[in-house]
């Protein structure tokens, strides 16, 4: 099923192609051709449903969105801290297993050093959209690309330019990591916790980290990420 494009559909992918660089580019991050993505913005044009969702999935706009509002690109400047500190359990073992620590530098070019317990170092590229921020990663010590990566939810209360502080997401790490490589939930914080037993931040990180050792579907509700950004939030204003 084909629909016309509007004036604001059409500025809405024009302003794309402009922020992709041009067409080509455009036509690659939505998986369609260069010929394709150049008749989307022609005088009396139509879209087809199938590449209405791959816009509106890659550009994180729904189709209302895309046709009644004006679409702006997430800047990653303006969203992140330069630094993170990311707090996982190295298992799922229902004893009370250690909390391990990675070190998040954010870099120029929005690249990231991903540092565990300051000895395992990981490098790679952190990107945001409207809705979440990926970091694909792999292992400095060997240049081949391992499924090592984080998403973290930003809190939908937290509206750019605002900065973002840290929420609960998941975490991904290969084998040669010496974690059990399965999606571990990770708190991702821009202020440092203190993980000492008996300390009200090491209760709050393991109540929030907690799966089902036998669960491998579990996801990350908005509630939790919004109680874990408040108790940052709070936090971070005790240091200021």
């Amino acid at each position: 099923m084909k629909k016309n494009l509007n004036e604001t559909a059409k500025r809405n992918i024009l302003k794309m192609k402009e922020y992709e660089k041009g067409n080509v580019h455009f036509a690659a991050k939505i998986g369609i051709s260069t010929g394709k993505a150049s008749q989307l913005t022609g005088s009396d044009t139509t879209i087809s449903s199938t590449i209405m969702n791959l816009i509106c999935e890659c550009y994180k706009i729904s189709e209302t969105d895309l046709f009644s509002k004006q679409w702006k690109p997430v800047h990653p400047d303006n969203i992140l801290q330069d630094k993170y500190y990311g707090y996982f359990f190295t298992t799922w073992a229902k004893t009370k297993p250690k909390i391990d620590i990675a070190e998040i530098l954010i870099k120029d070019e929005h690249r990231i050093d991903f540092k565990i317990n300051s000895k395992k170092e990981f490098d790679g590229v952190i990107t945001v959209s409207d809705n979440f921020i990926t970091a694909d990663i792999h292992r400095l010590s060997h240049r081949n690309h391992y499924q090592a990566f984080f998403i973290m939810p930003r809190d939908p209360n937290i509206k750019h330019p605002k900065k973002y502080y840290g929420g609960l997401g998941f975490l991904i790490l290969p084998t040669d990591s010496e974690l059990v490589p399965v999606v571990q939930r990770i708190m991702l914080s821009c202020v440092p916790l203190c993980i000492e037993d008996g300390h009200e931040d090491n209760e709050f990180v393991r109540k929030n980290l907690f799966l089902e050792h036998d669960n491998h579907k579990s996801k990350v509700e908005v509630s939790d990420d919004k109680e874990v950004f408040y108790y940052l939030r709070g936090k971070l204003n005790s240091r200021t």
